[in-house]
């Protein structure tokens, strides 16, 4: 008896401590890390569907990308309600501290690491159904294309960036030095061509709005081009073309119906972010602020039209120079009125804007002074992505949809009559002007406009291309990224030059430098990654 109570004794003292982590720390089942939550189709496809959500932030396509690149471009002017670091940016005083950039880098990162999140955890899944396989294989190819997307843009507009390429060694260290912008861009590349092996051409129904092996062979395509190599861009941007099924919506009507709300759906988008209604309830009115996520509603609109909007908020107008580009010489038509402007802006002055719209009648022609205390003698204002028929105010329901102004007119990134432009850009650049002028004559007749009897040679064949994007696209941030492109590469037109000559024209100071060519690196990151040194203070 006395050895069973010395056994029981030893027992309690060391055997039960040896196995107290498995009856005394009992785990919650109700508890997920990261080995056993994604362990399905379902939870994996949630660690993707973090990624897109980003798009919906402040910084990117709710608010602040419509305002950092029409106002950087030249396309959109300040008016008198347009107030602090937004303001900068027309004049070309914006600095490391600017909250609209800075907001976008960290947007841009934020994805990235989602992206490397979600295919570290998504990598680790082991399905045992082949269909299963294809999605895992599908998840990863939608990570690499943001991994793309997402480095593209920031070694375009900043240059020498930090290059994080996994998500274990950003948890373990937020410091990380800048690495140059072509080993930024070689890494694009490669996410962008493993992305578009792996994504399908199409998605069903309940899918449409996420990358397809076409949005990532259009980036592809960019990023060749923005580092001067049309020749390997060009193969590129034929194969979308030739092959990605995309079709020109059909007349001024299809050019009109890529920026209301029907576009959720075009034939024409190659990649775009997708908005939907929400009825201003529950006191969260202004959540393209911040995104949805970070204030808690399930909204998903973007704040442009009552940025934008002449009844609203009116912060901006669309400049005279993109304005008067309308108006132009061609062939042996001199004074020749382009049939986008009315489905453009708003305003006439000579330039063929339109003068209604669904609010009534508005003094279109009443001379309206900007906040540089410009006088605009036709009044002009945007239309395009934010005809009135999807934007009123709080007190005016409409179609049993109530509250406020809002915009459910989905984003387009990217688009098929954006694409042939850059194949013809491509194919001027190489010698073919003839398959260019193909190119731009069929988004010119598209929407009946008349086409161009011949491109002259290739230095006119660029002015042409370059026209035809600014009257195409305008309003659609693209212009930033011609200019950078074009003056980067051989200055093929000189980036300055053409802003600040525009914006004199307009009555203000042109302020653009050579090194407004690359943005400010954000203080915040300074701040924060100790070995992302900017010695000059900028870039």
């Amino acid at each position: 008896m006395k050895n069973r109570f010395f056994f029981i004794l030893f027992a309690l003292i060391f055997i039960i401590p040896s196995c107290e982590e498995d009856f005394m720390d009992i785990k919650n089942p109700n508890a997920f890390d990261a080995t056993t939550f994604y362990v399905d189709a379902t939870n994996c496809e949630r660690s993707v569907d973090a990624i897109y959500t980003v798009m919906l932030h402040k910084g990117l396509f709710s608010r602040d990308w419509y305002f950092n690149f029409d106002l950087l471009g030249n396309e959109a002017g300040p008016l008198a309600p347009l107030q602090g670091p937004i303001a900068e940016l027309p004049r070309s005083v914006y600095d490391a501290t600017n909250d609209p950039l800075s907001a976008m880098w960290d947007r841009l990162y934020r994805m990235i690491l989602r992206a490397n999140y979600s295919i570290e955890v998504v990598s680790k899944w082991v399905p045992d159904k082949d269909a299963d396989k294809a999605l895992q294989g599908r998840y990863i190819g939608e990570a690499k294309f943001f991994l793309g997307f997402a480095y593209y843009h920031l070694a375009s507009l900043w240059g020498s960036v930090p290059l994080r390429k996994n998500f274990t060694e950003t948890a373990a260290n937020p410091n990380c030095v800048r690495s140059s912008a072509q080993d930024v861009f070689a890494f694009a590349e490669k996410n962008l061509i493993e992305a578009a092996a792996a994504l399908p051409d199409r998605y069903a129904d309940k899918d449409n709005g996420r990358a397809t092996k076409w949005a990532a062979k259009a980036f592809l395509g960019k990023l060749y081009i923005m580092q001067g190599n049309w020749t390997s861009g060009l193969p590129v941007f034929k194969d979308i073309v030739d092959n990605g099924g995309f079709e020109l919506e059909a007349g001024v009507k299809g050019f009109e119906n890529e920026f209301l709300a029907v576009n959720r759906t075009s034939k024409e988008t190659i990649f775009d972010c997708k908005f939907a209604w929400y009825g201003w309830g529950n006191g969260n009115m202004y959540h393209m602020f911040d995104g949805t996520e970070l204030w808690g509603g399930k909204g998903a609109t973007s704040g442009r039209a009552m940025e934008y909007g002449f009844m609203d908020w009116g912060n901006v107008n669309i400049t005279s120079s993109a304005v008067k580009k309308f108006k132009y010489n061609i062939n042996s038509t001199t004074g020749y009125i382009d049939p986008r402007a009315g489905y453009t802006f708003y305003g006439d002055g000579g330039y063929g804007g339109d003068m209604n719209c669904l609010r009534g009648p508005y003094p279109f022609d009443t001379p309206v002074t900007d906040a540089f205390g410009t006088i605009s003698p036709a009044g002009w204002r945007w239309k395009k992505y934010q005809q009135y028929e999807y934007q009123f105010s709080e007190n005016e329901p409409k179609n049993g949809k109530d509250g406020g102004p809002a915009s459910e007119i989905s984003t387009v990134i990217t688009r098929l009559a954006d694409v042939k432009l850059l194949y013809a850009e491509c194919q001027i650049q190489t010698g073919d002007l003839s398959g260019a002028l193909t190119q731009i004559n069929e988004v010119r007749t598209r929407v009946g406009a008349v086409g161009y009897a011949s491109l002259g040679d290739k230095t006119q064949g660029m002015s042409i291309l370059r026209h035809e994007r600014e009257l195409e696209l305008c309003g659609e941030q693209q212009r930033w990224f011609d200019l950078l492109r074009w003056d980067r590469n051989g200055k093929i037109f000189d980036m300055a030059q053409i802003l600040n000559s525009e914006r004199e024209s307009q009555g203000t100071t042109g302020g653009f430098t050579e090194k407004n060519l690359l943005l400010p690196i954000p203080q915040a990151e300074k701040d924060i990654n100790k070995l992302c040194e900017v010695p000059n203070g900028w870039n």
